[in-house]
């Protein structure tokens, strides 16, 4: 848990920002932080809520928080390793989890609306501890592919799923128009206000996580603007359609070395020059031996 998190002892009258050993004693509170996620949160409307992950046939959470009064639960599946959010964090791993929350929304029928960020605080209400935490890999393992198809309309995302969407949205805005402001904190701004115009969610994200979103974006494309030229430049310092041709270019490159030196071999110990043995030494296919043969006769 971070240092300092959302919490409240009646949400009708909003969350503060308290630090941890504050908010541990109040009724709600929030479990993940700006940058990294340990988990994600169901809410579960129904009656005997702490038994929908058993009816559903999917795993068990690590924690279940029940109302008393109504039956109802939030479901927290907590992760083995954090998962990272921010602008320098692979994006596959953010993108899996996504996707996986999705399937568990949807499969255990959870709240569409819930925005997965304040949950019950444990300590204040009754609570089942399995003590179970979860590789990605083994929570998909319950799901097939439909559970975690994206839904058709972005604005219908929740939980994780948001922060994801608008992250994609607002980064690629950022790679194409980072050069056009002269300093860092007019920058800093344009994509704090991109990041709340992006926030067009049924459930919007809370300012805290639009902010740490826009200052890990912001922070990376400032760093970086000299790379960038309207597209995301990765190693090849260009764009991914200039980066297909320069790696098929190297790779061109390197299997007419290795026929050349294939070549000279089987002419230094004086044995016959065929694709064949040109494709075995140089390990390329037939088909490539003689393309680059026909080269070099």
């Amino acid at each position: 848990m971070p240092r300092t998190v959302y919490c409240s002892d009646d949400l009708q009258y909003g969350v503060r920002i308290r630090s941890k050993n504050t908010a541990l004693n109040k009724r709600f509170i929030s479990f993940n932080g700006p940058a990294l996620l340990q988990g994600f949160a169901l809410d579960i409307d129904a009656p005997c809520g702490a038994f929908a992950a058993e009816d559903a046939n999917v795993a068990l959470p690590s924690i279940t928080v029940i109302n008393n009064e109504n039956g109802h639960a939030h479901a927290l599946y907590l992760l083995k390793n954090q998962v990272c959010i921010t602008e320098a964090a692979n994006s596959a791993p953010i993108r899996y989890l996504s996707a996986i929350e999705r399937g568990y929304r949807r499969r255990i029928a959870a709240d569409a609306g819930y925005a997965g960020t304040i949950i019950r605080n444990p300590l204040k209400h009754s609570f089942i501890d399995t003590g179970r935490l979860y590789d990605l890999s083994e929570l998909d393992s319950w799901l097939d592919y439909e559970d975690k198809e994206p839904c058709k309309r972005t604005s219908d995302e929740g939980g994780i799923g948001r922060n994801v969407s608008l992250f994609n949205t607002v980064r690629r805005w950022a790679y194409k128009n980072v050069k056009e402001y002269p300093s860092q904190l007019t920058w800093q701004n344009a994509v704090l206000n991109q990041c709340n115009a992006s926030n067009v969610f049924v459930v919007p994200l809370m300012q805290s996580e639009i902010r740490a979103t826009a200052k890990s974006i912001a922070k990376w494309c400032w760093k970086h603007r000299h790379e960038l030229n309207g597209k995301y430049r990765g190693k090849y310092g260009c764009s991914r359609e200039e980066a297909g041709r320069v790696t098929a270019s190297v790779v061109a490159s390197k299997k007419q070395t290795a026929v050349i030196l294939a070549i000279k071999s089987l002419q230094a110990a004086n044995k016959k020059v065929t694709p064949t043995a040109v494709a075995h030494i140089a390990n390329v296919s037939r088909p490539t031996a003689i393309k680059y043969l026909a080269h070099n006769a």
